[in-house]
This record gives structure tokens, C-alpha cells and sequence, in this order.
């Protein structure tokens, strides 16, 4: 009975950790993921640093801004953007949604491709089996062909 008791307050400490620690914490981890996301060019951010930028060019996990007013150039990761001008949350989730579906799309394709090179691949092997086979079988032939 002392087991059951023990258990369940371990279930109710895990599910109180759950909705008051993990959840929170995926859910703003979603949002800001959602935009850095909608980072464009053209943008203006402000960086951790609290610098007002605006985005002269992303390439992956890098940003490139120039400082306003006196338009200084960095480059920063993605991650040292705090926040977004006129963010529109929004539009940031239709994005992400996109890029999500694209790169499924990208992994699906490199699947079939990754499929199709292995069909060959295994293919090219029996073929090759096939003629060491024919080639032996020939040799044999014309071994028993010479002792007549």
C-alpha cells in the first residue's frame, strides 16, 4: 500500500514539473524558434546586445546587419537577435509551417534518391556476379572442350 502511495506522489510531482516547468518552457522555445524564423532581409531587429539593426543578409544560422543610424556592419548567429520591428507572429507560424513542409519534401526526395542509388547499386553487384559466373562457366567449357 506505502509502494502505491509513493508512486503516485512521484506521478503527481513529474506532472506538476510538466505543466509548470517543461511546457512553458517548449512552448517559448517554439515562439522564438518561429522567429528567428521570419528573420528577412530588409528586417529590423534588435540584437541581445541592444543594438537596432537592420538585416542585410541570412545565410543559415548567420545574419549579417548593418547598425543604425551610422550603418556599421556585423555578423551575428541568428541566435543573438532578441527581437523583431514589427513582428507579426503570424505570418512568422506560416513560415515556419513552409519551411517545415519543404524540408520533408527535401527528406522525402533524398529517400527515394538514396533508394534508387541502392537498387542500382545492388543491381550493378548481381550483374557483376552474373558475368564472374558466365565468365567461369565459359572457361570451364572451353577446358573440357580442349581435352576432346
Amino acid at each position: 500500500m506505502n509502494f502505491i502511495i509513493i508512486l503516485l506522489i512521484f506521478v503527481v510531482i513529474g506532472v506538476l514539473l510538466h505543466f509548470t516547468v517543461t511546457r512553458p518552457y517548449r512552448t517559448k522555445h517554439d515562439s522564438r524558434a518561429e522567429m528567428l524564423n521570419s528573420v528577412r532581409k530588409g528586417n529590423i531587429v534588435y540584437t541581445t546586445d541592444g543594438l537596432r539593426c537592420r538585416v542585410e543578409f541570412v545565410s543559415g544560422m548567420h545574419v549579417v546587419v548593418s547598425a543604425l543610424p551610422d550603418e556599421k556592419r556585423f555578423r551575428f548567429d541568428l541566435e543573438e537577435i532578441q527581437e523583431i520591428e514589427d513582428y507579426n507572429a503570424a505570418k512568422a507560424k506560416v513560415l515556419m509551417d513552409q519551411k517545415i513542409a519543404k524540408n520533408k519534401r527535401l527528406h522525402e526526395q533524398r529517400k527515394e534518391e538514396d533508394d534508387i542509388a541502392a537498387r542500382a547499386a545492388k543491381e550493378a553487384k548481381r550483374e557483376k556476379k552474373m558475368a564472374e559466373l558466365r565468365e567461369k562457366a565459359q572457361k570451364k567449357a572451353e577446358k573440357k572442350a580442349g581435352k576432346k
